[in-house]
């Protein structure tokens, strides 16, 4: 009787597994990349190394906020995964970015990723205004 419920215990865990393990596919939630992403960023802090991680395509703007980072305060900006990042990677960048973005401006005493965002993004916003006014004065 004892073998037979070890059987049955072993079966229950076995279809657990297999349950979550597709809950995590179909979610695209996969726990190992953001482990991953958060334990790079600790790595690269202890190492001095500051860095920005994102995906997609980068808006208008973005070659001046990525140069404002790296000239001010030394941080560097990596795209990850391009226009069509996969789960894993989206999960990878937010956890990464979840410990790096805090402990940069934990570092500096003030948020530079919104600094460095603002300064680069009103230039364009001032030229298009300026450009709209042009085309409304004809």
């Amino acid at each position: 009787m004892k073998n037979v419920f070890k059987v049955v215990v072993g079966f229950a865990i076995a279809l657990a597994s297999i349950f979550l393990f597709l809950l995590w596919t179909d979610t695209g939630y996969w726990p190992i990349p953001a482990m991953r992403g958060r334990l790079d960023a600790h790595i690269d802090l202890a190492h001095g190394r500051y860095r920005q991680l994102g995906w997609g395509l980068p808006p208008l703007g973005m070659d001046k906020y990525i140069s404002l980072l790296h000239q001010r305060y030394g941080v560097d900006y990596q795209n990850i995964g391009g226009c069509t990042p996969s789960p894993a990677e989206r999960d990878y960048v937010g956890a990464y970015d979840s410990v790096s973005e805090p402990a940069i401006n934990r570092k500096f005493r003030h948020d530079i990723f919104k600094e460095a965002a603002s300064e680069s993004f009103e230039t364009l916003k001032t030229a298009a205004t300026k450009d709209a006014g042009k085309l409304t004065a004809h």
